[in-house]
């Protein structure tokens, strides 16, 4: 959970290849770049993203870093990877209920809009990319 805060993937891949042997696998769990909160992220000056992460989350300050988004879409963590030398193994996405579960009230309503869109068969907007890549 912190792919959104790489500044160099280019860099960030590397090592991971130099680091992995052939057929190594890196496993990627992370925040859809598409998702509501991290488009709020990306749009709220982050001196604002402890406070709120705060009433949210009950986090320190020193638990807030700046986001960078280089590698939270399906596209460029298949396009970076590909380019350090690995192959898509596996990809996902993975509905994210954990927004409001501090408070009852509100998650339950998170929980009833995730099994609504469930019925309906379309994908829940807050979701997270768990993705699995292979050293060729």
């Amino acid at each position: 959970m912190v792919a959104e805060h790489i500044v160099d993937p280019t860099k960030t891949l590397a090592a991971l290849s130099r680091f992995s042997k052939p057929r190594g696998r890196v496993v990627i769990y992370t925040v859809n770049r598409w998702s509501p909160l991290a488009l709020a992220a990306w749009l709220v000056p982050f001196r604002l993203h402890n406070p709120v992460k705060r009433v949210l989350w009950k986090t320190e300050p020193e638990d807030t870093f700046p986001v960078a988004y280089r590698l939270n879409t399906r596209a460029t963590l298949s396009r970076r990877f590909a380019d350090a030398g690995f192959r898509e193994a596996l990809f996902t996405t993975l509905a994210d209920c954990r927004v409001f579960f501090r408070f009852r009230g509100l998650r339950r309503l998170e929980l009833g809009l995730w099994l609504a869109c469930q019925a309906a068969r379309i994908p829940y907007p807050e979701s997270c990319l768990l993705a699995v890549y292979e050293r060729a």
